[in-house]
């Protein structure tokens, strides 16, 4: 799909930049006694808007307040949030930044499965979040560490245990974080990374690490980072994955170059900068080969950087009810002395997703004895003892049994909007494609990848967590664009 949308520049005032594009339109204003105001229009891709907003900033404090369009999941939505920031010296070349803030989020459309059809109903969340960075940059050596998370809490209305893990779940996080980078001559080059708390029980540290190697001279900067390890995954996103970033300038030229090889984003910007205007045009690739041409004019000051929003941020359409073919698990004939059997000979005889089902919906239970620990889990083994456990638990023995078998077979732990579950989740040996199992029932959706199996099973979901069946560790965890829209959003 190619687009292209021309716009018209307006005049500009005293102490203010105006800019029109195709992307979006945004209005800076600044007023006596240091107070800056922002209106802001983001269109997705030269397309529908997704978001309308208005920001107050003063002495470090600021006030945000957007109406949102990401997707139908979040269609309508209301945010709004104040923070306060600080910043002070704390010995030689060293800042020690300080951010706290708290929000609200009305969520107008969430989708609330009864596990074949949906309904929609709307949830306030309250949104408390915290940074704290110390970075110092000292000769060739730059360096930070920090700590920032995000806790979402219900509305008291859904202060009960069917409700309360949902919203608290969808965001909520801590993290840990720090980079380090060195500069000898026009040769950069450093590391970055993170490790953050799993959305899905039981919690587990996840871990992303980067590596970074740059060239710098007068007027060029180029930049390509290489992952080492990547357990927190954002869908759509650009910073991510092995990617390229390159910058040229030359009198009141300038180029900027965006290259992300594994999702095939790219982009390319060109800027000239007139003595009381800038003028951009754009040209950009993202996901599913949509094409976006563009041209943007500032009035009144420098263009802002929006080729990262123009590759990354797409309209989504959320499927709304559950699809694909379900079938209960069939075992015709299994031995007539299975149940005094142990775990070994029992998992040896679970060759197919079928006899898995089956074993599971005859033999298993529901054990809730401990839901409310978020550090314990029963594995496999212990689960055939019991003859039962949580979700988790029983769709980890059924992954269990598929891997013995030569399945790759995951325990995938879903975090949705109104919903907190496990399926097992494995590859067709035939097709190569992903199906799931859930307790006894078999969903062949034959999805070519597990963000899509999850649209088809659960539409709306925030995150889903990979465990390894045999020790429940995550293995790693997707977030959704919409979640990471709101994350984004109360970040800023």
């Amino acid at each position: 799909m190619k687009r292209l949308i021309l716009c018209i520049s307006l005049p500009c005032f005293t102490q203010s930049t105006l800019t029109l594009g195709t992307k979006d339109i945004i209005y800076n204003k600044g007023f006596n006694k240091g107070i800056k105001t922002r209106l802001i229009l983001k269109r997705e891709n030269l397309g529908e808007i997704i978001e309308t907003g208005f920001r107050v900033e003063k002495d470090g404090m600021s006030f945000k307040i957007s109406h949102i369009n990401k997707d139908n999941l979040l269609k309508n939505s209301i945010l709004l949030k104040i923070d306060r920031k600080n910043e002070r010296r704390v010995f030689k070349k060293a800042r020690y930044i300080t951010e706290e803030g708290i929000g609200i989020a009305y969520l107008k459309s969430l989708f609330i499965p009864d596990w074949n059809s949906y309904s929609k109903e709307p949830t306030t969340a309250y949104i408390f979040t915290l940074n704290r960075k110390l970075e110092s940059a000292l000769n060739s050596i730059k360096w930070n560490i920090g700590t920032k998370g995000i806790l979402s809490i219900p509305s008291p209305k859904l202060w009960d245990e069917e409700h309360l893990g949902y919203v608290v779940g969808m965001m909520s996080f801590l993290r840990g974080y720090f980079g380090f980078d060195v500069e000898r001559g026009v040769i950069n080059g450093g590391i970055n990374g993170f490790m953050q708390t799993s959305s899905y029980a039981p919690i587990t540290p996840l871990q992303n690490y980067e590596a970074m190697v740059g060239l710098k001279r007068k007027g060029i900067e180029v930049s390509s980072y290489f992952p080492l390890k990547t357990q927190l995954y954002s869908q759509d996103a650009f910073d991510q994955g092995k990617r390229s970033i390159l910058s040229l300038s030359l009198n009141n030229w300038s180029l900027e170059g965006l290259f992300g090889y594994e999702q095939n984003q790219y982009g390319v910007q060109f800027e000239r900068q007139f003595s009381k205007f800038s003028l951009s045009l754009f040209w950009a690739n993202s996901k599913n080969n949509k094409e976006t041409y563009g041209i943007q004019v500032t009035l009144g000051g420098k263009n802002p950087e929006i080729l990262k929003d123009v590759i990354q941020d797409r309209k989504i359409s959320i499927p709304t009810t559950s699809s694909g073919p379900s079938q209960r698990g069939e075992w015709s004939n299994p031995p007539a002395n299975l149940s005094s059997l142990g775990f070994e000979e029992t998992i040896s005889l679970l060759d197919s997703p079928d006899k898995v089902a089956w074993y599971t919906d005859n033999y298993f239970r529901y054990l809730d004895d401990h839901n409310d620990d978020l550090f314990k889990i029963y594995l496999p083994s212990r689960v055939f003892e019991l003859k039962g456990g949580n979700c988790t638990e029983q769709m980890g023995f059924e992954a269990y049994a598929l891997r013995e078998h030569g399945y790759e077979a995951y325990t995938c732990g879903i975090i949705a909007t109104s919903l907190t579950h496990a399926i097992c989740v494995y590859k067709d040996k035939t097709t190569g494609k992903w199906n799931l199992i859930d307790y006894g029932t078999i969903r062949e959706v034959q999805s070519e990848n597990l963000e899509e199996l999850l649209d088809k099973y659960n539409p709306g979901w925030f995150s889903f967590s990979l465990k390894d069946p045999s020790s429940s560790k995550t293995l790693g965890q997707r977030d959704s664009p919409s979640k990471k829209y709101l994350i984004d959003w109360f970040e800023e």
